[in-house]
């Protein structure tokens, strides 16, 4: 009877393992689901996609929440416009969760791409299936028009936004704070307070300061208040607006926003990106440096304003889309380079291209199908021979096994302990894809690049990094400084040094764009 015995001690004992790990797996995908929604919420829908796909690396294909391959369907179609990864999405979202209540809106945007893609009969399939078994969502979408349209030919909905021959809004809006109480506000002749329901709320005199705040009951205007609606803040004459006493071209646009002050700078974007190319890189680099600098970011700016013009703000003002310093930070190198690259963008079959770029490649670019799961021909692993023993191409880092409990308790994932971290599959460039973290008796995976985002992109630069250490310390010993997709900046520095052009610089990292000229509107 012994033998039973301890033969069923064993089997609970792995029951319970077994059942501690799955538990392991829920407890992870259930904090990082909210993670990346989030992410994708606030427009920072790469690194929304790398959380997403680590649920899947925890979960498996069997666990994964409702909503999963819906909003990363989502976002291949709206924002990428990857219309074959987001049909594989969303028919594997129809597949698993077929009773789901996004099931209409999702047949309906396959109708969609499948247009778009010029598969028109399969189109009308869909569309034709939506009538006769979703009519309640058909009549609040205005299903049967559309089709009819379609079936005309009329342009009804737009895809593909991103094509290059088209006039483009010469104005930006850049995110400068979403989190404020209290901001002061001035300018050289003074400035105006305005809404759009009210009109004209305020004035100020000649350099007069003003307090901005929000209270419960809505914004104040020094003692002019409540105001509930958004104010638009111009300066007079034309002069920067001073936020706290750092100047901004353009004008501002102030929203209430969970008791919090937004602060969004409307700016042209020529203007703007005199705040951003000095910010990315240093004005004393070659003039063929800044001007790839320049065409990068203009061209990034204008992909990312298309996508978010339905939302309050088109960028950040920071690394999560690119610095920008507004007035203070422009130099006459970086001014030069923009007006002499005007209107310049990279186009890969006539659309507008993403053009991501980071600090140093650490001797080979990463695809974004590496990094991030999302097939551009343009942004492609290659050697890169121009970064190696520039700045930034190796690192090490030291971090205690505390420290990174706390980080990882600050996203948001709380974990247990961490007993080791081990890197389990590795990209073409050598950048971890799969990343095992030990926590005691389950192990938790992440890809490289959301390991970097939860401990810190500026001490775990890369993601091309050996790991060694146990439970109390890891080192991790790199090459490079960044996601390491697109653009090296200290690369495109040293092809600037070298003689090599601009052109020759955008052509080296974004293979197969061409540089094209846009319109603005109002031109």
């Amino acid at each position: 009877m012994m033998w039973r015995f301890i033969i069923l001690l064993l089997w609970l004992c792995i029951c319970s393992f077994e059942g501690n790990a799955f538990a392991s797996e829920i407890a992870v995908m259930r904090q990082l689901f909210p993670i990346a929604e989030t992410y994708q919420n606030k427009g920072r829908f790469l690194e929304a996609l790398s959380f997403y796909r680590d649920i899947v690396l925890n979960a498996g294909d069997a666990q994964v929440p409702a909503a999963l391959y819906k909003n990363i369907g989502d976002i291949y179609y709206e924002f990428l416009e990857s219309y074959d990864q987001a049909l594989f999405c969303y028919r594997k979202q129809l597949d698993k969760f077929p009773q789901d209540s996004h099931t209409p809106e999702i047949r309906h945007r396959i109708a969609r791409i499948l247009y778009i893609q010029g598969d028109r009969d399969k189109a009308f399939e869909y569309y034709q299936a939506l009538l006769s078994s979703y009519p309640d969502y058909c009549k609040k979408n205005s299903i049967a028009e559309e089709m009819d349209k379609v079936k005309k030919g009329d342009a009804v909905f737009l895809g593909r936004d991103l094509i290059a021959d088209q006039a483009f809004s010469q104005q930006i809006r850049v995110l400068l704070k979403d989190d404020a109480d209290t901001v002061a506000l001035s300018a050289k002749d003074g400035l105006e307070f305005s809404t759009a329901a009210q009109g004209s709320l305020s004035k100020s005199a000649a350099g007069e300061s003003i307090s901005f705040r929000a209270e419960k009951a809505g914004m104040y205007i020094n003692n002019y208040g409540p105001v509930q609606e958004p104010v638009v803040i111009k300066a007079k004459g034309h002069e920067c607006i001073e936020i706290d006493k750092k100047p901004y071209r353009g004008m501002l646009q102030v929203y209430l926003q969970d008791g919090k002050l937004m602060l969004v700078n409307h700016v042209p974007l020529e203007d703007y990106l005199y705040g951003v190319v000095s910010k990315e890189v240093p004005a004393s680099w070659p003039d063929a440096a800044l001007k790839a600098q320049a065409i990068a970011a203009r061209t990034y700016a204008l992909y990312t304003m298309v996508k978010r013009n339905k939302e309050h703000y088109d960028l950040f003002s920071t690394v999560a889309s690119q610095v920008y310093g507004g007035k203070d930070s422009e130099k006459d190198s970086s001014r030069t380079a923009v007006d002499e690259t005007k209107s310049l963008v990279l186009s890969y079959n006539n659309s507008l291209t993403y053009t991501l770029y980071h600090s140093n490649s650490g001797g080979k670019t990463a695809s974004a199908d590496e990094i991030w799961g999302w097939q551009a021909p343009y942004l492609a692993c290659k050697q890169d021979d121009f970064s190696i023993d520039m700045k930034g191409f190796q690192w090490e880092c030291s971090l205690a096994g505390n420290d990174l409990l706390e980080n990882f308790k600050q996203f948001g994932v709380p974990l247990p302990a961490i007993k080791n971290i081990f890197p389990l599959e590795r990209g073409p460039s050598g950048r971890i894809q799969k990343l095992g973290i030990e926590t005691g008796g389950q192990t938790v995976y992440l890809s490289g690049n959301s390991f970097r985002l939860m401990t810190g992109p500026g001490k775990i630069k890369s993601s091309q990094c050996m790991v060694t250490g146990k439970e109390q310390k890891f080192s991790f010993e790199g090459r490079g400084f960044g996601h390491g997709a697109g653009m090296s900046q200290w690369g495109a520095c040293q092809m600037a040094r070298k003689g090599h052009s601009f052109e020759q610089i955008l052509q080296y990292y974004y293979p197969g764009t061409k540089i094209v000229k846009v319109d603005y509107q109002g031109y």
